[in-house]
């Protein structure tokens, strides 16, 4: 054995240097005893190094076994790891679809507001000018108001006047009714009242009456112009109403139509058939004639002529109101 040549046991170099540090100098004589307790050594170094080689291979089987298993972990918790991540990437799609529509919705909202917005600006314009418009109409309702009392007042102040005016025309009226002269003239006004009638119902008799009643006024000359020019009249008013009617054109001159009689009197130019036509007339718009007629202790011939002249009008679409004043004595009213 060469002290000097390098040499392994179980994994361990001892080299010459080695050697000469520890064991140098030396006899020749002592080489084998210094040999044999080089070999315990590494019989003992040799043993311990199997020891160790020993647990070394136990405890890398251990740590195989315990790889073995963390990499089971490591397998499974990869696994989860994946199953997680598609989770995450499933879930982060889903949140991303949620918040780019969640974008969109805030776009349009955005838009909806800026709209509302303007249409608020709009409202509270148009409520400025409401508001103004209804401060200037309470003022002109306040102005409105003021006058209309005054005028109120003023027009109490005048029915009241109106009302002691007529009071007093009234009583005398009643003073004349109740007078001596009045009672016993009212054979005079009857005869008077029939002499009108006589004279509506003859046209003739009635030109007559009226062209003595001018000639005495006016003169003889003017009573006959103005005869002649009433009848003119007369004649113009008939072929009138005549040409009103169709067909009148081409009756004989000869055939006189009969005058119409209302009440009994006689209206020279109004015939049935010319009523029958203006009643068939047609106008544009269909309008509703009112008669106010206030009466206030009306004789009864006076009224029922009233009413009656109303009746017979053409014009259908008409309303006759009566107001009755009357006192008790006249409840036949």
């Amino acid at each position: 054995l060469d002290p000097f040549i390098d040499f392994d046991v179980s994994g361990l170099s001892f080299t010459q240097s080695v050697l000469k540090a520890q064991f140098c100098p030396l006899v020749p004589g002592d080489m084998v005893s210094f040999l044999q307790g080089l070999k315990k050594d590494l019989d003992a170094l040799q043993a311990e190094i199997g020891l160790l080689h020993s647990k070394h291979t136990a405890e890398t089987s251990a740590l195989r076994t315990e790889l073995e298993g963390r990499s089971g972990e490591i397998r499974t918790l990869a696994a989860q790891l994946a199953e997680l991540q598609s989770e995450y990437d499933s879930e982060t799609n889903r949140l991303q679809s949620e918040i780019d529509s969640l974008v969109s919705e805030n776009a349009s909202f955005a838009k909806e507001t800026v709209s509302i917005r303007s249409a608020k600006k709009a409202v509270d314009a148009e409520l400025e000018n409401i508001r103004a418009a209804k401060d200037a109409l309470e003022q002109e309702l306040a102005r409105t108001n003021a006058a209309n009392h005054a005028t109120v007042t003023h027009l109490s102040n005048q029915l009241q006047l109106t009302q002691n005016a007529f009071n007093e025309v009234n009583a005398r009226y009643n003073e004349i009714l109740n007078a001596f002269w009045w009672k016993i003239t009212k054979p005079a006004r009857s005869l008077g009242i029939a002499v009108k009638n006589l004279l509506a119902k003859n046209d003739k008799l009635f030109l007559f009456v009226r062209t003595v009643k001018h000639a005495l006024t006016l003169g003889p000359a003017e009573a006959i112009r103005r005869r002649d020019a009433l009848i003119a009249e007369r004649a113009a008013q008939q072929n009138a109403a005549q040409a009103s009617i169709p067909h009148a054109a081409a009756q004989p001159a000869h055939a006189k139509p009969a005058a119409l009689k209302v009440m009994g009197i006689e209206i020279p130019g109004i015939t049935q058939k010319l009523l029958d036509a203006q009643s068939k007339t047609k106008f544009p718009k269909d309008i509703k004639f009112s008669i106010l007629v206030p009466l206030y202790n009306t004789p009864e011939q006076f009224l029922r002529e009233m009413i009656h002249s109303v009746q017979y009008q053409t014009y259908g679409n008409w309303e006759l109101c009566l107001a009755d004043g009357s006192d008790a004595k006249h409840k036949n009213v």
